[in-house]
């Protein structure tokens, strides 16, 4: 829905340069100055923490959780996360810049915890490139998504000190079901799936709910009754050309044996990119290709998965909005309220960007596509080619015991 904004208050000015940047780090708008604040005070806190070598560790941590204020294991995180930037000098200074939050910091303290000393300057170089700003007054990825670039960096620059996310990955193992008679009246139900397996359950109940018109938990029993059937799409992705990754499914990327077990379950191929419909429902391609692109929610700071979002219409329908990818984006239920009530207005771009203006003061800020279609630059287009490169002869290298792959 485009409308011209009407500010109670003096809009901030658009950006004066084209350096990208982000935005938490540059505004003055009062509530970004105090957040902005606060992730400097908690950067603070992780750099008085900072442990000497020799510091024995119940000393350290009981110390500084005493002197701050803060449990045990928060002053332990603080302490590690000291370490961290003073074994990565240039992330620690990007941080300076007092856009990240504390949870980034911790986030990528555990992402980066087994890099070799040796690998450290390679590592942080990718690490450099994948957290920073692309765009003008950009809004900074939310912890999780930080996780997953460095995650990535590291697994590409230092294969041995790739993060497991606290266990091996799970995504082929067998559904575990557990039943919870504690209380009286209820019994609470507990699933353990693979995540995939998980996301399509939850598109088959939200189906079924929506077909029966009822509460996703009576749509459940009713499957499991028999008494309703419904059918669901599961979106793939994966590149015809060699890629160091597999296949992105819905929201994440698959393991190697589980992307072979969902591939066997193909029933229709595409080749998403531009597409556009006459209606106003957008076909099943044409929600493949948006949600490739965009990943997850398109509002600043979300990451609500593309699966669990609506495809909405940047200008609306209704005024002569195109059907297409050129028009549409991912958001969420809560944010495609607060848009379609006006409280945001957002305009999409050819590369994927998005410009949202806050109808209350004018403030603007910027996203960027993050699904496995966003388009690529040249100078990402470049790393993307060499590294396949490197990862072919580093393989033939070592079915050759050694041998130049020439």
């Amino acid at each position: 829905m485009n409308t011209t904004a009407h500010a109670n208050t003096p809009a901030e000015p658009p950006p004066e340069t084209t350096e990208p940047y982000y935005r938490l780090a540059r505004s003055d708008d009062p509530l970004t100055v105090t957040s902005r604040t606060l992730n400097l005070t908690h950067l603070a806190m992780v750099e008085q923490s900072t442990p000497a070598p020799d510091d024995l560790v119940p000393d350290h941590v009981s110390k500084i959780a005493v002197r701050f204020g803060i449990s045990k294991v928060v002053a332990a995180n603080y302490a590690d996360a000291g370490l961290m930037l003073a074994a990565f000098p240039r992330i620690h200074e990007l941080f300076r810049s007092g856009a990240f939050t504390i949870r980034h910091i911790q986030q990528i303290t555990e992402a980066v915890q087994a890099v070799a000393p040796e690998k450290r300057a390679h590592v942080e170089e990718g690490i450099l490139k994948a957290l920073s700003p692309t765009r003008p007054n950009q809004h900074v990825p939310t912890p999780r998504a930080a996780y997953n670039k460095v995650k990535t960096v590291v697994g590409n620059r230092d294969v041995l000190a790739t993060p497991h996310d606290k266990a091996p990955p799970k995504d082929t193992n067998a559904p575990e079901l557990f039943f919870d008679r504690g209380q009286n009246e209820t019994t609470a139900i507990t699933l353990i799936v693979p995540r995939l397996r998980g996301v399509e359950l939850h598109k088959a109940v939200k189906s079924a709910a929506t077909k029966r018109g009822c509460s996703m938990g009576e749509a459940f029993l009713a499957m499991l009754d028999q008494s309703i059937t419904t059918e669901v799409t599961l979106n793939l992705y994966k590149a015809v050309t060699p890629q160091p990754r597999g296949v992105f499914a819905e929201d994440h990327w698959l393991s190697e044996a589980a992307s072979c077990e969902w591939l066997k379950k193909v029933t229709h191929l595409a080749a998403p990119g531009y597409t556009a419909t006459e209606g106003y429902q957008a076909t099943e391609l044409l929600r493949a290709s948006v949600t490739g692109r965009d990943g997850h929610c398109r509002f600043p700071g979300c990451d609500v998965p593309g699966y669990a979002c609506d495809v909405d219409h940047v200008h609306r329908h209704a005024d002569g909005g195109p059907t297409s990818t050129a028009n549409m984006h991912l958001l969420c239920r809560t944010h495609h309220r607060l848009k379609t009530a006006g409280t945001w207005d957002v305009a999409l771009h050819a590369d994927g960007t998005e410009v949202w203006t806050s109808h209350g003061d004018g403030h603007q800020v910027v996203t960027t596509p993050d699904g496995p279609l966003a388009r690529e630059n040249f100078a990402e287009r470049g790393v993307r080619k060499a590294r396949v490169v490197r990862q072919l002869n580093a393989e033939i290298m070592q079915r050759n015991e050694g041998e130049p792959p020439y």
